[in-house]
């Protein structure tokens, strides 16, 4: 913990897919292709949202859409690249949906000490008092929270006075599914005006020339990008891709799950995989919502 800058990563329901961040002394191995497909048309949003919350004053920033758009890869990446820049050590915890468990994590990574909480009332006074301390100390508070899926979540985790008590420069970085939440955590911060920063971004799909780098990269198990030939990677696994790139929409998630399927030689013959397209198409057609729809696809066969 360093003594001028504590950045608090919080899972609102603990269900990260990309590596989290690795805690001191602990070395994660990634394989090249993981290295290169995990940052596929994220570079500029990273760039972004880093430039911004290097601006004086209080900073938030809320990341959303909907699920597999791939958030909380960007959360890690933005978390990975200000630790870089500023050589500190970014404290990363995981957690349950137990909002008390969540608040004495979140303490304890602002310097409170490790303490039992009972209830979401006395964790809402404990972190109060230690952003109280922080502010009056001139300490910096830097907090990331992954996925707050349900906008009554902001005000049983927050203490309702939380933009009278951030410390200047401090910082607040929340991805969830709808601009509702971050509104709602905006209203708790905007009392840190007039040096007060709202960045509200909604993460978009892929385009089109990205999301096929990504799903080439997976069916073929290694980087590559768009200076290949036509006749060459591209060429070789086109119809695949512009078979099922339609049916992912998109999303970074499903962009792997279903390339990674077609890493399989055995699995490419077009006799399967024009049966898998259509069954996709047949199951989604049953679903009410398009998140339910994009994990109905996901269930055929991968």
């Amino acid at each position: 913990m360093q003594d001028n800058l504590t950045f608090a990563t919080l899972a609102a329901v603990g269900n990260r897919v990309s590596q989290p961040i690795s805690p001191p002394g602990t070395t994660i191995r990634k394989s090249g292709l993981e290295l290169y497909t995990i940052t596929v048309g994220l570079e500029q949003h990273v760039s972004t949202i880093v430039e911004f919350v290097n601006k004086n004053g209080v900073c938030l920033v809320g990341i959303h859409g909907q699920a597999g758009l791939g958030k909380t890869t960007l959360l890690n990446e933005i978390v990975a690249k200000v630790e870089k820049i500023e050589k500190r050590l970014f404290a990363y915890i995981e957690v349950s949906e137990d909002l008390c468990k969540l608040q004495s994590s979140l303490l304890e990574q602002l310097g409170g000490g490790k303490k039992e909480i009972t209830s979401v009332a006395q964790g809402r006074s404990a972190l109060l008092y230690q952003l109280q301390k922080l502010k009056q100390n001139n300490k910096v508070a830097r907090i990331a929270i992954d996925n707050l899926y349900d906008v009554r979540l902001v005000g049983e985790l927050f203490p309702h006075s939380l933009g009278k008590v951030l410390p200047a420069n401090s910082c607040v970085i929340i991805t969830c599914p709808s601009l509702a939440i971050i509104s709602r955590v905006d209203q708790l911060c905007r009392p840190a005006m007039p040096n007060y920063h709202y960045l509200p971004y909604k993460l978009p799909c892929l385009a089109p020339q990205q999301a096929k780098v990504l799903f080439i990269s997976h069916a073929a198990s290694e980087p590559v990008n768009t200076h290949y030939s036509i006749n060459g990677i591209f060429s070789k696994y086109g119809d695949l891709a512009n078979h099922f790139l339609p049916l992912c929409e998109g999303l970074p998630m499903a962009i792997k799950v279903v390339g990674s399927y077609f890493s399989n030689p055995a699995n490419r013959n077009e006799e399967n995989w024009t049966a898998i397209g259509k069954r996709m198409k047949q199951v989604a057609e049953e679903m009410d919502t398009s998140e339910d729809q994009m994990f109905a696809k996901l269930l055929v066969k991968f």
